[in-house]
């Protein structure tokens, strides 16, 4: 979306709630992504997104352009309504996943490739359980999101320099994760 459009978004939905929905529209898929991508469960994921999207509609009005964009705003609020649930449910999340992608095209041509990929995945995002969460959520908006560095650090709140640190570190602990699975990467690497 075009900065300069979710300006004038922003400025009629902090006057008139209804405008909104197209914020909502745009930012949906990304939120709920990342958020079934780090809670593993669809149901979960749909209700969380829910709550950030109310949040967010309830605090547009403290909404303060300051060259952070609003994608960082609401990525923070579904990273922060993440932990709070966690914390109050007290659990480990990320057990199982069910993709949020299209169907395949040719399905007859892909359904190898896809259970392939599919295996692979499923093998990363287990192998991301056991990293802190800190590594799990730059992980996820690194590679998942496909966010770069400034969006990072404006959704966690540290610099940009920090961010490639953390990346850095966590992508060290997943390959020793990996290297302790040498049948899997022959396998599929």
């Amino acid at each position: 979306m075009d900065r300069e459009l979710e300006r004038q978004l922003i400025k009629k939905a902090k006057e008139n709630t209804a405008a909104f929905e197209e914020l909502y529209s745009h930012y949906l898929p990304k939120i709920y992504g990342f958020l079934l991508n780090r809670t593993g469960q669809k149901e979960l994921a749909e209700d969380l997104t829910s709550e950030v999207f109310a949040k967010a509609l309830a605090n547009i009005s403290k909404f303060n352009d300051r060259g952070v964009p609003f994608a960082a705003w609401l990525f923070r609020i579904a990273r922060n309504t993440l932990i709070d649930y966690a914390r109050k449910k007290k659990e480990i999340l990320t057990d199982t996943i069910e993709a949020f992608e299209p169907p395949p095209e040719n399905r007859e041509a892909s359904a190898t490739l896809g259970l392939v990929q599919d295996e692979r995945k499923e093998f990363i995002r287990k192998t991301m359980k056991n990293l802190p969460e800190k590594y799990q959520t730059v992980l996820s908006l690194k590679f998942f999101e496909e966010l770069d560095n400034d969006e990072i650090a404006d959704i966690i709140g540290c610099q940009k320099n920090a961010v490639a640190v953390r990346v850095h570190r966590a992508l060290r602990l997943m390959k020793k994760h990996l290297v302790g699975n040498p049948e899997f990467l022959e396998n599929n690497f």
